[in-house]
């Protein structure tokens, strides 16, 4: 909800999502993974404008992710990782790679990102992303339940 702006945005999406660990194809690949999304967002957009409903603006995208990376080999027995990833996303923080000429606004945008173990509840998740905008972050993260 954009107020100030003058409207708001109904968004509808679904997505699969899995990673798959590559020691399962030969030996040598053991502590590397691949991941990788697929799926489709819809954007309804409502002004505050009369005569304008809901849903006369629309957009909608394909979303699809992909990653590689590895786990760390630390003497924390909870893991940690690291991984390159593409984002086909457009309507995130990072958004698209914005170049000049034929295909601007068909690129999405490239990231690395790490989960690094504090303690068995805790890790510090690292990420910095770069497309239209360059966008770092750290956060930490709190786990529950049994850890891998």
């Amino acid at each position: 909800d954009y107020d100030a702006e003058g409207f708001s945005v109904l968004a509808f999406e679904g997505s699969f999502d899995g990673r798959y660990d590559l020691s399962n194809m030969a030996r040598a690949l053991t502590g590397a993974f691949v991941e990788g999304g697929i799926g489709w967002a819809l954007e309804l957009y409502d002004y505050d404008l009369p005569g304008v409903e809901l849903g006369e603006d629309t957009f909608d995208q394909l979303l699809m992710r992909f990653e590689v990376g590895t786990y760390l080999a630390t003497d924390n027995p909870y893991g940690g990782e690291v991984s390159v990833y593409y984002d086909h996303r457009k309507d995130d923080f990072a958004a698209g790679y914005s170049f000049d000429g034929i295909g601007v606004g068909a690129v999405g945008s490239v990231g690395l990102s790490g989960v690094l173990p504090l303690s068995e509840r805790f890790a510090l998740d690292l990420d910095a992303q770069y497309g239209s905008a360059v966008i770092v972050g750290a956060s930490v993260r709190y786990r529950t339940g049994v850890a891998r």
